[in-house]
């Protein structure tokens, strides 16, 4: 069930971010495994040789000494091919007591697997559960993207079976591909004829990055410029205007898009590594999904994120995001947190 616990904290770290680099970020995108079951055209998360990933008990002990955390997005690979992640989570939760939010994506290619999991994660009382479904189009593109036949329905399944967990907030997510682009309008209406009462409400949308350290897919096709803000266009047009945070981020996001496109580079300024890092499956931290800089080892820092998080390498690195010197990206990732603070404090850079 949704509550406010660690809201009050989370706000306050959003807004100090941008007044001065934290001693300690606040949000966490932790790749849990770079095993997939899928074999998406836009991504080579799974073509990557598999191991070497934090073994539970490393995880474990990385969150005793690192629980300062208020927003976490564990990612893959797939998470839920991970058959310890209800135990990641309780770690979580036992070690980061202002949690505001908890995220995971998931395939959907493991229906039961995925709502046992779920269910046992919910058993550790998260103060707020967000699951994103992944959908790419409606059920022939769907497959087609994902490359795996039967995606789209087991997919759909996943989310009815998610949707009737009470405490776990279910959205599908739709990443805009070259494959999938001007199909919005068709992927609500194939998702609503499986599921009932599904509307615009229920889908988040967001758009293809090329990454060599976690995607995996240079020289990946990309979308079309065009067609793909179109697409944005016509999703706020579907899209009923709420007066929620999350709302009012996700179309913020959209509407700074064209910004990004014409310059290639966050349209505000990026809180890699002052409100956020990126560890990879093996433990390597990096400034964020896209710059590929691998900045040091939890491995061979105790586990301990503080001695990383103000070590030379990390410093260099942020005064290189600050300067723009990387690849530019716009992902949710990023972007939200970004975002959210530069809507109180528009003009300052954190170094």
């Amino acid at each position: 069930m949704r509550t406010l616990r660690g809201l009050p904290t989370l706000a306050r770290r959003v807004v100090g971010s941008h007044f001065g680099r934290p001693e300690f970020p606040y949000k966490l995108n932790l790749c849990l495994t770079d095993r997939c079951n899928s074999r998406c055209l836009a991504c080579g998360i799974w073509r990557k040789e598999p191991g070497n990933e934090l073994t539970l008990a490393e995880l474990k002990e990385f969150f005793r000494r690192s629980g300062r955390f208020s927003w976490i997005d564990l990612t893959g690979g797939e998470v839920t091919l991970r058959e310890d992640l209800a135990e990641i989570a309780a770690a979580i939760l036992g070690s980061c007591r202002r949690l505001a939010l908890l995220h995971f994506p998931t395939n959907g290619l493991l229906p039961e697997r995925t709502e046992r999991l779920t269910r046992e994660i919910l058993a550790h009382a998260p103060p707020r559960l967000v699951i994103t479904v992944s959908l790419d189009g409606p059920r022939e593109v769907h497959d087609l993207v994902r490359g795996v036949p039967g995606s789209f329905d087991r997919a759909l399944e996943t989310f009815r079976r998610l949707r009737e967990l009470r405490g776990a907030e279910v959205f599908f997510g739709l990443t805009l591909t070259p494959w999938n682009q001007g199909m919005i309008g068709e992927t609500l209406a194939a998702a609503a004829r499986e599921a009932p009462g599904v509307t615009a409400e229920d889908l988040h949308v967001n758009v293809m990055h090329v990454s060599g350290h976690y995607y995996n897919n240079p020289g990946a096709p990309v979308p079309d410029r065009r067609a793909l803000l179109d697409d944005l266009t016509e999703f706020r047009r579907l899209r009923p205007v709420r007066l929620t945070p999350f709302a009012f981020l996700e179309r913020r996001y959209q509407s700074l898009v064209p910004a990004w496109f014409s310059t290639g580079r966050s349209p505000v300024p990026c809180q890699a590594l002052a409100a956020s890092c990126f560890m990879a499956a093996d433990g390597t931290l990096y400034p964020c999904t896209i710059f590929d800089r691998p900045l040091g080892s939890l491995r061979e820092a105790g586990f301990d994120l503080a001695r990383l998080w103000n070590s030379p390498a990390v410093l260099e690195a942020r005064r290189d995001l600050v300067e723009e010197k990387c690849p530019g990206c716009w992902t949710p990732c990023e972007a939200y947190p970004a975002i959210a603070g530069s809507l109180l404090v528009p003009r300052r850079r954190s170094t």
